[in-house]
């Protein structure tokens, strides 16, 4: 039977750990934040069938609670990498391969040490073999996409931030949008992005990010119903507070802001 002790440290013996004998084989799982697309229950799940079905018996899971950008901020990583460097663990088992690193040279370095040792990594969802030069570059290729998305992600989230401020100092172009930013008295529905303050329209602190995202995303060449499909995925709720966003609803979008993103963005 698996020995299901999340993040608990073994206590060393000579014959290995508890009750175990030899190298072991483990699990990590890890949630970056409270919307985090796979939570933890749901990941254990996904490495339990993995090793069911390739034999593997998993003796304890290590659940990292938060997120950290090196492995300082990570211990239950670190944990595991310091056992499987002592010769204590055989297998590695993730979800997801980018669950392990978020920088494609230190897992690189780490894959290297680990493996020349004999430690094997895998991962449920893509079930690489990286023992083969084909595997090992498809391993690199999903590392160094997860890199790339988080940092495009960052990217996005500052300008985000950066426009909200400009919206909130009335810098906008002309349309929905500068006439919201500038305070100018309207009548009707507010758009989704807006709200009334004292029958002034002015941006929406939640809803206004979203609407940049959404013109961001098709300056990048996105159609809308592959932005309909991201808001819906992402549960961003509508202005009616419904979570099913149709093409129509993200071509108001556009049509509100012919001018698109504004051009300190």
């Amino acid at each position: 039977m698996p020995i299901d002790i999340i993040g608990t440290t073994p206590t060393l013996t000579r014959s290995g750990l508890g009750r175990a004998q030899g190298p072991l084989t483990v699990a990590y799982v890890r949630v970056s934040t409270a919307k985090q697309e796979l939570s933890t229950k749901a990941q254990v799940k996904v490495i339990r069938d993995y090793a069911h079905w390739n034999g593997l018996t998993i003796h304890r899971f290590y659940a990292e609670k938060k997120s950290a950008k090196s492995l300082r901020g990570r211990p239950e990583l670190q944990r595991i990498l310091d056992m499987a460097d002592a010769g204590m663990v055989a297998h590695v088992v993730v979800q997801d391969i980018t669950r392990l690193f978020r920088s494609v040279r230190e897992a690189l370095i780490e894959f290297d040490r680990l493996e020349s040792k004999g430690v094997r990594f895998h991962s449920a969802v893509e079930q690489i073999d990286a023992s083969t030069p084909d595997g090992e570059l498809m391993r690199t290729f999903k590392l160094a996409l997860g890199q790339h998305e988080r940092r495009r992600l960052g990217e996005r989230t500052s300008r985000v931030l950066r426009a909200t401020k400009q919206a909130k100092a009335g810098t906008g172009k002309p349309g929905v949008q500068s006439k919201a930013v500038r305070g100018k008295l309207m009548v009707g529905r507010p758009p989704f992005g807006y709200k009334w303050v004292r029958k002034t329209l002015l941006p929406h602190p939640t809803e206004y990010p979203v609407v940049l995202q959404v013109l961001q995303r098709r300056q990048e060449g996105q159609t809308s119903s592959q932005i309909q499909q991201w808001l819906n995925a992402q549960r961003i709720p509508t202005k009616r507070k419904a979570w099913n966003w149709t093409r129509e609803q993200v071509c108001r979008i556009w049509r509100a802001h012919p001018e698109g993103l504004p051009d300190h963005l």
